[in-house]
Protein backbone atom coordinates (compact mmCIF):
# COMPACT_ATOMS: atom_id res chain seq x y z
CA UNK A 1 0.00 0.00 0.00
CA UNK A 2 3.04 2.31 1.10
CA UNK A 3 4.57 1.41 -2.14
CA UNK A 4 1.45 2.25 -4.49
CA UNK A 5 0.83 5.61 -3.07
CA UNK A 6 4.66 6.41 -3.23
CA UNK A 7 4.52 5.62 -6.58
CA UNK A 8 1.21 7.97 -7.23
CA UNK A 9 2.78 10.52 -4.82
CA UNK A 10 6.00 10.41 -7.42
CA UNK A 11 3.74 10.84 -10.65
CA UNK A 12 1.75 13.84 -8.31
CA UNK A 13 5.23 15.23 -7.68
CA UNK A 14 6.26 15.23 -11.00
CA UNK A 15 4.08 16.31 -13.09
CA UNK A 16 1.96 19.79 -12.50
CA UNK A 17 -1.68 20.12 -12.41
CA UNK A 18 -2.47 20.99 -16.40
CA UNK A 19 -0.32 17.53 -17.25
CA UNK A 20 -3.08 15.53 -14.95
CA UNK A 21 -5.94 17.12 -16.54
CA UNK A 22 -4.70 16.76 -19.76
CA UNK A 23 -3.81 13.04 -19.42
CA UNK A 24 -6.96 12.17 -16.96
CA UNK A 25 -9.60 13.95 -19.74
CA UNK A 26 -8.29 10.99 -22.56
CA UNK A 27 -9.63 8.55 -19.96
CA UNK A 28 -13.29 7.88 -21.31
CA UNK A 29 -14.52 6.20 -17.78
CA UNK A 30 -18.31 5.31 -19.42
CA UNK A 31 -16.35 3.53 -22.02
CA UNK A 32 -14.78 1.63 -19.66
CA UNK A 33 -17.13 0.42 -17.03
CA UNK A 34 -19.22 -0.92 -20.36
CA UNK A 35 -16.55 -2.90 -21.65
CA UNK A 36 -16.40 -6.68 -20.99
CA UNK A 37 -12.58 -6.71 -20.33
CA UNK A 38 -12.63 -4.35 -17.68
CA UNK A 39 -15.05 -6.60 -15.49
CA UNK A 40 -12.77 -9.66 -16.40
CA UNK A 41 -10.13 -8.05 -14.63
CA UNK A 42 -12.26 -6.07 -11.96
CA UNK A 43 -13.91 -8.74 -10.71
CA UNK A 44 -11.24 -11.15 -10.07
CA UNK A 45 -8.93 -8.40 -8.32
CA UNK A 46 -12.02 -7.12 -6.60
CA UNK A 47 -12.66 -10.99 -5.11
CA UNK A 48 -8.91 -11.64 -4.37
CA UNK A 49 -8.81 -8.40 -2.43
CA UNK A 50 -12.27 -9.33 -0.43
CA UNK A 51 -11.05 -12.34 0.44
CA UNK A 52 -7.69 -11.60 1.42
CA UNK A 53 -9.25 -8.79 3.54
CA UNK A 54 -7.09 -6.05 2.09
CA UNK A 55 -9.50 -2.72 2.50
CA UNK A 56 -7.48 -0.27 2.59
CA UNK A 57 -6.07 -1.04 -1.14
CA UNK A 58 -9.78 -1.12 -1.66
CA UNK A 59 -10.36 2.17 -0.59
CA UNK A 60 -7.06 3.52 -2.21
CA UNK A 61 -8.49 2.23 -5.63
CA UNK A 62 -11.43 3.51 -5.72
CA UNK A 63 -10.19 6.87 -4.15
CA UNK A 64 -7.64 6.78 -7.63
CA UNK A 65 -10.54 6.52 -9.27
CA UNK A 66 -12.75 8.92 -7.53
CA UNK A 67 -10.23 11.10 -8.23
CA UNK A 68 -9.98 11.11 -11.65
CA UNK A 69 -13.61 11.37 -11.60
CA UNK A 70 -13.62 14.61 -10.30
CA UNK A 71 -10.73 16.31 -12.15
CA UNK A 72 -12.85 15.23 -15.65
CA UNK A 73 -15.83 16.68 -13.67
CA UNK A 74 -14.53 19.91 -12.47
CA UNK A 75 -11.42 21.47 -13.96
CA UNK A 76 -11.33 22.20 -17.85
CA UNK A 77 -8.89 20.85 -20.20
CA UNK A 78 -7.82 24.10 -21.88
CA UNK A 79 -6.52 25.38 -19.04
CA UNK A 80 -9.00 28.77 -19.17
CA UNK A 81 -10.86 29.91 -16.08
CA UNK A 82 -12.73 27.63 -14.00
CA UNK A 83 -15.61 28.88 -11.83
CA UNK A 84 -15.33 28.86 -8.18
CA UNK A 85 -17.42 26.25 -7.60
CA UNK A 86 -15.72 23.55 -9.31
CA UNK A 87 -12.59 24.97 -7.41
CA UNK A 88 -14.73 24.48 -4.17
CA UNK A 89 -15.55 20.93 -5.45
CA UNK A 90 -12.29 20.04 -6.89
CA UNK A 91 -10.48 21.18 -3.97
CA UNK A 92 -13.53 19.72 -1.03
CA UNK A 93 -13.62 16.30 -3.10
CA UNK A 94 -9.40 15.86 -3.30
CA UNK A 95 -9.25 16.96 0.68
CA UNK A 96 -11.41 14.26 1.46
CA UNK A 97 -9.86 11.38 -0.56
CA UNK A 98 -6.25 12.81 0.93
CA UNK A 99 -7.68 12.56 4.77
CA UNK A 100 -9.51 9.43 4.30
CA UNK A 101 -5.89 7.72 2.71
CA UNK A 102 -4.18 9.46 5.61
CA UNK A 103 -6.11 7.80 8.32
CA UNK A 104 -6.56 4.80 7.05
CA UNK A 105 -2.79 4.41 6.07
CA UNK A 106 -1.52 6.05 9.19
CA UNK A 107 -4.00 6.00 11.86
CA UNK A 108 -5.85 2.69 11.21
CA UNK A 109 -2.36 0.95 11.29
Amino acid sequence: MKKVLGHICNFLASHDLQSVIRQTSGIDLTAAAKSVYTWLVLVPICIYLLWTKKFKLMIFLASFFLFILLVQKTLTTSGGQVDLHNVLAFVGGTTALVALNLYLLFVRE
